[in-house]
C-alpha cells in the first residue's frame, strides 16, 4: 500500500510539473486523490501493524477465539468489505455517487453498534469465566486482544468512510449554507478520518 501511495504521489507530481492543474476543480480533485491515498494508507497501517500482530500473538500462545468472538469479527469484516466497495464507488464516480456517499457515512453507526455488541460478548465471557473459577480471572498475555481487534476494525472503517467526505461537502455547499456549515464543522471534518474516529 505504501508503494502504491508513493507511486500515485509521483504521478500527481509529474502531471503538475508537465502541465499545471488548471482551475479549482482540477486542483480539488488532486487533493481528493491524495486524501484517499492517505486514508487507505492509514487503514493499511492498522492492518499491518496492529491486526496482524494481534493474530500472531494469539497464534504464538496457542490461543484461539471463542465461536461468538469469531462471529463478531467475521461480521465486522463483512461490513468492512461492503463499505470498501461503496468507498471505491464514491471515489471513482465522485458527485454522481452522492447516494452511496451518504450510505457509506451512515454505516459508521452500524460499526459502532457491532463494536458495542462485541464489548458485551467480552463482558459476558469474563463473567462466565469468573463464575466457573469462583474468582476473578487473572489477565493473561492475550487479555483484551479481541476488543483491540474489534476497535481497530472500526478504525479501519473510519478511514474508508472518509472517502465520502469530499462528495458530501460539495453537496452541502451546493445546497447553500446551513447552521452546521456556518460553524465551520464541515471544514474541520476535513479529508482525512477525524481523530475521534481514529482512536
Amino acid at each position: 500500500m505504501d508503494r502504491l501511495g508513493a507511486a500515485i504521489r509521483r504521478y500527481l507530481t509529474d502531471i503538475g510539473d508537465e502541465q499545471p492543474l488548471d482551475g479549482e476543480d482540477e486542483g480539488a480533485r488532486g487533493q481528493e486523490v491524495l486524501s484517499a491515498v492517505i486514508n487507505l494508507e492509514h487503514a493499511g497501517d492498522i492492518v499491518a501493524n496492529n491486526l496482524l500482530e494481534f493474530a500472531a500473538r494469539r497464534a504464538r500462545h496457542g490461543g484461539g477465539f471463542a465461536a461468538q468472538e469469531l462471529d463478531a469479527i467475521e461480521a465486522m469484516h463483512a461490513e468492512l468489505v461492503e463499505s470498501l466497495r461503496l468507498g471505491l464507488t464514491v471515489f471513482l464516480r465522485g458527485d454522481a455517487a452522492l447516494r452511496e456517499a451518504r450510505r457509506l457515512v451512515a454505516r459508521k453507526r452500524l460499526l459502532r453498534h457491532l463494536e458495542a455488541a462485541a464489548a458485551d460478548i467480552d463482558i459476558r465471557s469474563f463473567q462466565a469465566a469468573a463464575t466457573a473459577q469462583g474468582t476473578i480471572p487473572t489477565a493473561g498475555v492475550d487479555s483484551g486482544i479481541f476488543l483491540r481487534i474489534v476497535r481497530d476494525l472500526r478504525r479501519v472503517h473510519s478511514h474508508i468512510a472518509a472517502l465520502a467526505y469530499p462528495v458530501l461537502e460539495r453537496a452541502t455547499e451546493d445546497a447553500g449554507p446551513t447552521p452546521v456549515a456556518a460553524t465551520g464543522h464541515t471544514a474541520r471534518k476535513g479529508r482525512v478520518a477525524a481523530s475521534d474516529d481514529a482512536q
